[in-house]
């Protein structure tokens, strides 16, 4: 069990130079894990212009609401079996697959986890409320556009031949999500962060794993390629509402056709669009709009979601931001996310591969009663 009612000099000190915006866990085994306290909030007060309200999908889970989130300050590190936030580390979690990083976020405790989708797309709401898209360490030269960078696990300067990875933390005030060196850091960059919770399956339906925040709770088996248990949902193209998904033959024969009556999907090419059905570039820039007649309302819902190229937050979107929708013809596809800015993200994830480049960001939340 995770407590922070207890103080101690580490905990005391982060939550005083924080402005009590980050605090310190304590594993099972004594280890140390950085955190942002994220409080609850609600749609319409973090982006009113997608004209919904309620509370955010990512405190959501089940009937209940989930009152504050603890966010990992840094992207994951496993440490003797353990999925840790911390500062000035190699990211290692990048080294392992998202199944072996969610069984290391378990042995924490039941309601630890990586980030999921629904948890990104709150980020994503917080830079369109601040009005900030994040930098990052995201060119393979070790240093971003504007010529920013941290310090490379390599020991190179930037510019030097080599890869871009950094050291946790090490990236100036902008790598933080809101600006401020009490932020969450290389939310942008450094790593793709693997982002649990969102697929796309053969025939091009996007579906989320539960109305909420059910991801965090999800075992591993849920995120496999073949997974077609109860609890994934598609978006109706006429409502954006979040409806079961249905199909007939299976992911692991290879035979998966999604029949969800009217549900939103996309397609290879943009002749011939169904009502449902939208068309977008592969790695085309998120500052260009899909081809499609779908409903306003649909789009503010799978935006809600991180799962449409951003429209409320076109003003500070950068058009080296891209995503990549292309479904597979047997498995389901689950996304990557934010290489280059907040509201990049690609499905073309695999649960079971092990990239270099693909980490993944621990998050906690207490149990709920």
């Amino acid at each position: 069990m995770t407590t922070i009612l207890v103080k101690d000099a580490l905990r005391t000190a982060i939550e005083a130079a924080s402005g009590g915006k980050q605090t310190v866990l304590y594993t099972p085994k004594g280890q140390p894990t950085f955190v942002n306290i994220i409080p609850k909030v609600n749609i319409d007060t973090i982006n009113p212009a997608l004209g919904i309200t309620g509370v955010h999908p990512a405190f959501k889970s089940g009937d209940k609401e989930i009152p504050q989130l603890y966010i990992g300050t840094y992207q994951g590190a496993i440490v003797n079996g353990e999925l840790l936030s911390l500062p000035n580390v190699d990211p290692n979690a990048r080294n392992t697959t998202l199944n072996a990083a969610i069984s290391a976020a378990k042995a924490i405790g039941s309601t630890w986890h990586v980030m999921t989708n629904a948890e990104f797309s709150l980020l994503q709401a917080q830079a369109i409320s601040k009005g900030f898209n994040p930098h990052g360490q995201n060119t393979i030269a070790g240093f971003n556009s504007t010529g920013e960078h941290g310090r490379r696990l390599d020991g190179k300067a930037p510019g030097e031949a080599g890869d871009r990875y950094i050291y946790t933390g090490s990236g100036p005030v902008s790598f933080r999500h809101d600006g401020n060196f009490s932020g969450i850091s290389d939310i942008v960059g450094n790593l793709w962060e693997r982002t649990p919770g969102a697929r796309v399956v053969p025939g091009g339906e996007i579906q989320v794993y539960g109305k909420g925040n059910e991801a965090a709770a999800a075992g591993a088996d849920i995120f496999s390629t073949s997974d077609t248990s109860a609890g994934w949902y598609a978006f109706d193209a006429t409502t954006g509402e979040l409806i079961p998904a249905t199909f007939s033959g299976s992911l692991a024969g290879g035979d998966y056709v999604p029949t969800t009556v009217n549900s939103v999907r996309v397609k290879a090419s943009a002749t011939g669009l169904a009502a449902n059905e939208f068309f977008f570039g592969s790695w085309a820039s998120v500052t260009v709009q899909p081809t499609s007649t779908l409903p306003a309302a649909v789009k503010s819902a799978m935006e809600l979601h991180g799962l449409w190229p951003t429209i409320t937050g076109a003003g500070i979107a950068r058009g080296g931001e891209t995503a990549q929708y292309t479904p597979s013809a047997t498995s389901a596809i689950h996304p990557l996310r934010s290489l280059s800015g907040i509201f990049q993200f690609g499905f073309v994830g695999s649960p079971v591969t092990v990239v270099s480049e693909q980490g993944v960001r621990p998050v906690y939340y207490s149990p709920l009663s």
